[in-house]
């Protein structure tokens, strides 16, 4: 397969690579990536292994190490290690945190209720059973 991302390694970053695999505390995440990336290299003292050979020896897509050369080539090493935060914000659909009994009696009632109710269910069990048997009123 074509490069289109040529990984080059300086020197420096080539240690700091190895350095953190070697230490082994990061994430499984990072430590494949920084493998693919040691792998990539093509500069003068890098491996420069093959897309095939990668996906082999890493159990890794094909697409996962054009996407690591990828950032690395467009953001540096630390574009390619780190996950990039979503840039969308999501809405919540209930907040109980925010607010008490009076500001949604029902609502709020219904979140404690979720939050300490702790039941293994039986066959049979009606209503009556399961809310006295959580000790709420």
């Amino acid at each position: 397969m074509n490069q289109k991302y040529a990984v080059q390694l300086t020197e420096a970053e080539r240690y700091q690579l190895k350095q953190m695999l070697s230490a082994g505390t990061s994430s499984a995440r990072k430590i494949r990536r920084a493998q693919i990336m040691l792998k990539s290299d093509s500069s003068q003292g890098g491996l420069n292994w093959s897309y095939q050979v990668i996906c082999e020896a890493f159990n890794v897509s094909q697409p996962t190490i054009s996407e690591v050369r990828r950032l690395y080539v467009t953001g540096g090493v630390e574009a390619a290690l780190h996950r990039k935060k979503p840039d969308r914000m999501y809405e919540h659909r209930l907040d109980v945190s925010s607010g008490g009994p009076s500001d949604c009696p029902d609502v709020w009632q219904t979140a404690r209720r979720v939050r300490t109710l702790d039941l293994t269910f039986t066959a049979g069990a009606d209503d009556q059973t399961l809310v006295c048997g959580a000790g709420l009123p």
